[in-house]
């Protein structure tokens, strides 16, 4: 669950900055932390790229109430999203724990 979580927090504001702490807590390796961090720090900015070019296209018509607005529609859908991934991911690891015995269970 820590990689999943890692992903996921680096997409949101104030956890991105803290979600650090419980990965060394949990003993996360260094590697999949760089990938998982990588990874939820690259989409992230690629929504902020987005939302940065459309704005760009409007430039002189928008105000930063716009900014803003858009800002906070993207952490909006992102929230939806990232709880569907969480459950995905918690459902398929519960599906692979319980099924088919390995010989280590016999």
């Amino acid at each position: 669950m820590t990689y999943i979580s890692t992903l996921i927090g680096r997409l949101f504001p104030v956890i991105r900055h803290l979600i650090s702490i419980p990965a060394g807590l949990h003993g996360m390796p260094l590697p999949k932390f760089i990938l998982y961090t990588a990874v939820g720090a690259g989409l992230w900015c690629a929504i902020l790229t987005w939302i940065g070019y459309f704005l760009g296209q409007h430039e002189g018509v928008l105000r930063s109430e716009d900014l803003h607005r858009y800002v906070t529609w993207a952490i909006t859908v992102l929230i939806p999203l990232s709880i569907i991934t969480v459950i995905v991911y918690v459902m398929r690891r519960r599906r692979g724990a319980g099924g088919g015995s390995s010989p280590a269970r016999r």
